[in-house]
């Protein structure tokens, strides 16, 4: 996978008037220092080295840090005028113009005021040039007008304080409709990361007793209205006496004048005039921080697409890797670039950098992009900046919901076969060998323009191919968004049902439940209310998101009122806030309480509503105490219905947020299908005609549609090692033992032909070994509670969740009817109710495997497993309960090795559905009775 190139480019190769640098690695300087051309730098981390020499010339560095070798500078300043080398028509000669500066450009985004002491900044006009003298009773020669001095601009987005103390000073600023603790813990946090900037240094303004006196009325006072604007108004003078020493030491350290004006000449009858001095041309010193309104005041193009297009390749290659600590790396690289572009966000024609970028176009050296109807006329620069934002604000939302590179959890499976999949890795495989084949054309050595080209070409057509790999992609999700809807509300009203069966139950026992509150801390009520919020959360290395914020936009911001006549997004269900919970009760209920003061635009119980993020250990270690302590006053009911509203709320809440990340996954795919297919239409062969093949833009592209088929490649292999996984309960990695920790920059298509056959064969034997005879059972019936009966009698749809706990080697026949069973899978599922009047002769049911299940192994190791849901339709005389013979509909699900799919277990939640619709004259009043009957293999425990 092609890593190394990612870091720079430089363009034209020979004399780079363009360098853009993507890595964290400090990246030295190392160009001509003595320039006769415009040179721009967007860079991570740049290196200055002692000087820049670059007269009259445009000078551009943008970039997250800079560090000077001592002391540098950057000149941009005019040349001296020429003395006595302009001829007159007669006598002696004047001297020449000085030269107008340049102009110098630098934004850093983190800023060390000691740097910036070491490195001058020079943009003066050029002197004039001195006149002739003469002794031959005639004026001297006139002196040279001074040159004018250039524009130097500098922006720092903070100086001194962390990016991390600048996101909590700014969201202290911005806070509203804050709950009180809410509150408390914003200033808090401030305070907490202060130790940078309490530090007395000789190069920073002293915060000491700002600090001393926030700390203090922190643990002082009680108001949280009262502390809060307190910390806004000493956090505006804080910030303000950043900009002040931030502003006065840049001032010191730039050159602008314009240049002397040129002597006259020494005549015999009078000297020469003397020139007249060039103008000055005041410097601009911008503090910015985390404001998009002072970004969009900047005169300068901050932000290179092609760069910002490098470093988010870095970031999805970390996100690949999906270790801690590349998870931790692609999160800042992320968070960086959202931040770098927030100016986007609001930007209007009339906004300074606005015309920045219009200026810059020609030096930028971008693509033409087909215009959008809707930004006639706009920068080149904005449409493939927007294209990065969209994609890093869906890979936050993909991390923040704790799903993995290719958009799922840990736990999901797809059910494809075996043939299935050897076909699809065979044609990604395909897909990926071309495009590795025109990449190594395109950087042959000795490759001619003509060649390069023709590669792009080829490559230009596998970007339409993943273009339209992306739209099908949307086009299959919608089935499972629609479906998935459907699930929710079943499990909406389940959870709701589950509630106020547990509610009721609390008003019969208020003493008991008094003293169960009085052991835990906590009032029971704020517990159940907070139970409907909960959905469990990634691993902490995603929470790195959600506690930035970043997590979820508002959902305008999110681009979801785009997609009204897209089927299968409902907006009521877009979770607009997730808050991360720590560990405890006492966390739980602050954080519900939060919520509650936080004026939500939903009720708590609805799908909508905020979600309170916990750790699934953590929350079951919390309602295993609940637990304990309802035994503990013998109130078996109340234990109960505390139990099944638990896992009601946590099975609709983690239903939803599966629908949000597939929502996302969506968008995102559409997102890519439309940048993909923009820059294809960006290379037409008219372009191309008139266009160098080294252009940045260019080799960026190849190098991106190469690693997009690797990556779809991998992802059809991963798909593959889900599938054998589902099929043989097996642990074994044999993508990570094919490739023995090789890098992605060692990826290439041999390797990962490599492990296609590896894998296809480990699947091919795991299927010959279920062609062993298992052991079958048939009509095992599951009775309905009579909680389910009653919430099915009282739907108003006819609908009823029911939901199968495992059963281990230590469960009776008593406790389940799949006792003594492991590796339970199913051929059939049917439904059965007595009690039932309907007008016509059977009952049609649709019985809908809810996705998420457990499968208990032979060595009662349990695996849980998400895929696609399954929905079985049956149809039953109601007579005599026959499903044979006319009119009826057997609920066949498939056999586990002849059939297509891996066969699913009953292990599971099943959504029951007798739509009236289907059945004339139903009425389920009286039924006292119901229960699923189903027919499978298995292996003995």
């Amino acid at each position: 996978m092609p890593l190394d190139n990612w870091t720079l480019r430089r363009y034209p190769a020979d004399k780079p008037s363009i360098i853009l640098q993507a890595s964290d690695t400090e990246w030295p300087y190392d160009g001509l220092v003595q320039l006769d051309h415009d040179l721009d730098i967007y860079a991570e981390e740049v290196s200055i080295p002692a000087h820049i020499l670059a007269p009259g010339r445009h000078v551009g560095i943008f970039a997250k840090s800079i560090t000077c070798l001592n002391n540098s500078e950057i000149v941009a300043s005019g040349r001296e005028g020429p003395s006595k080398l302009v001829t007159l028509f007669s006598g002696p000669k004047a001297g020449g113009k000085g030269g107008s500066a340049g102009d110098i450009q630098l934004y850093v985004e983190d800023a060390d005021l000691e740097t910036l002491g070491k490195l001058s900044l020079k943009a003066s006009g050029g002197k004039g040039g001195s006149g002739e003298d003469t002794k031959q009773g005639l004026a001297g020669g006139p002196g040279g007008d001074g040159g004018d001095g250039g524009r130097v601009s500098v922006a720092v987005r903070t100086s001194g304080f962390t990016a991390t103390l600048l996101q909590r000073a700014t969201a202290i600023l911005r806070a509203k409709d804050c709950s009180s603790d809410q509150k408390r813990q914003l200033c808090e946090d401030f305070v907490s990361s202060c130790s940078r900037i309490e530090r007395l240094r000789k190069d920073r303004p002293d915060h000491s007793a700002k600090i001393k006196a926030l700390k203090a009325e922190l643990a002082r006072n009680g108001d949280a209205d009262e502390l809060m604007d307190f910390f806004r108004e000493e956090l505006a003078d804080l910030l303000s006496n950043e900009a002040g020493s931030f502003q006065a030491l840049v001032a010191g350290q730039v050159e602008y004048g314009g240049g002397a004006y040129g002597v006259g000449g020494m005549g015999t009858v009078t000297g020469g005039k003397n020139g007249s001095p060039g103008s000055a041309c005041l410097p601009k010193v911008s503090y910015c921080y985390l404001q998009p309104n002072k970004l969009r005041q900047l005169d300068m193009s901050i932000a290179h697409p092609d760069q910002c297009a490098m470093v988010l390749h870095l970031a999805k290659l970390d996100y690949y890797v999906g270790s801690s600590e590349t998870m931790k790396v692609a999160t800042d690289r992320l968070v960086r670039l959202h931040d770098r572009l927030l100016f986007l966000d609001g930007l209007q024609p009339t906004d300074p950098i606005y015309g920045a970028y219009r200026n810059a176009e020609t030096r930028m050296h971008l693509l033409p992009r087909k215009l959008d109807p809707k930004a006639l006329d706009e920068p080149a620069g904005f449409a493939g900046l927007r294209e990065v934002a969209t994609e890093v604000d869906a890979l936050l939302r993909q991390i923040a919901l704790g799903i993995d590179f290719y958009g799922h959890k840990p736990e999901w499976v797809p059910r494809g076969s075996y043939d299935f999949y050897a076909n699809l890795t065979k044609e990604m495989l395909e897909h990926a060998k071309f495009a590795e084949q025109a990449w190594r054309r395109y950087h042959a050595e000795e490759v001619t323009q003509e060649k390069m080209l023709a590669a792009v070409r080829e490559m230009r057509d596998q970007a339409h191919l993943s273009a339209e790999a992306a739209r099908d992609f949307v086009v299959q999700l919608r089935p499972f968004l629609e479906s998935t809807v459907i699930a929710i509300g079943a499990l909406d009203f389940q959870m709701k049902q589950c509630k106020r069966d547990l509610v009721e139950k609390l008003v019969t026992q208020a003493d008991a439940i008094s003293r169960v509150e009085q052991k835990l801390g906590a009032d029971f009520n704020d517990v159940v209310e907070a139970a409907t919020m909960v959905a469990f959360c990634p691993e902490p290395a995603m929470l790195l998101i959600q506690g930035s914020g970043l997590a979820y936009k508002a959902v305008k911001d999110a681009k979801i009122e785009d997609d009204d006549g897209e089927p299968g997004i409902k907006k009521e269900l877009l979770v607009k806030k997730m808050t991360t919970l720590s560990k405890g009760v006492g966390a739980l209920v602050q954080e519900y309480r939060a919520s509650m003061v936080d004026g939500q635009t939903a009720e708590i119980d609805d799908p909508g509503a905020d979600k309170l993020l916990a750790k699934k250990e953590d929350y079951m270690e919390l309602v295993s105490n609940y637990h304990k302590a309802i035994g503990e006053q013998d109130i078996e009911e109340v234990s109960k219905a505390f139990d099944a509203y638990v896992d009601a709320a946590l099975e609709r809440n983690n239903t939803i947020m599966t629908y949000n990340a597939s929502v996302n996954i969506a968008l995102k795919k559409r997102a890519e299908a439309d940048a993909a297919e923009a820059k294809a239409a960006s290379l037409s062969d008219t372009v191309l005609a008139n266009t160098c093949p080294d252009l940045p833009a260019i080799s960026i592209f190849m190098e991106q549609v190469y690693s997009e088929s690797l990556w779809t490649l991998l992802e059809s292999l991963s798909m593959t090692q889900r599938a054998l996984r589902f099929w043989s309960l097996s642990t074994v990695d044999e993508i990570k033992q094919a490739l023995q920790n090789k890098p992605p920059a060692l990826l290439d298509a041999a390797t990962l032909s490599h492990v296609r056959n590896r894998l296809v064969a480990s699947y091919g034997h795991a299927v010959e070994s279920f062609g062993k005879e298992p052991q079958r059972f048939e009509g095992l019936r599951y009775e309905l509670s009579a909680a389910e009966v009653r919430r099915w009698r009282t739907h108003p749809k006819m609908q009823t969740i029911v939901r199968i706990k495992p059963a281990f080697r230590d469960t009776t026949a008593e406790e389940s009817p799949f006792y003594g069973k492991a590796n339970v899978r199913l051929h059939t599922v049917r439904f059965f109710a007595e009690g039932v009047e309907t007008k016509a002769e059977t009952m049609h049911v649709l019985l809908t495997h809810l996705g998420e299940e457990v499968i208990v192994d032979a060595k009662n190791q349990p695996h849980t497993w998400i895929h696609e849901q399954l929905k079985v339709q049956f149809q039953y005389r109601m007579a005599d309960m026959s499903f044979t013979g006319p009119g009826t509909v057997d609920g066949t699900i498939g056999a586990k090795v002849q059939g297509k799919y891996a066969m699913v277990g009953p292990f599971a939640s099943w959504l029951v559905d007798v739509n009236p619709a289907y059945n004339s004259g139903i009425d389920i009043t009286d039924v006292g009775r119901a229960w699923l009957e189903f027919s499978g293999e298995f292996d003995s425990l």
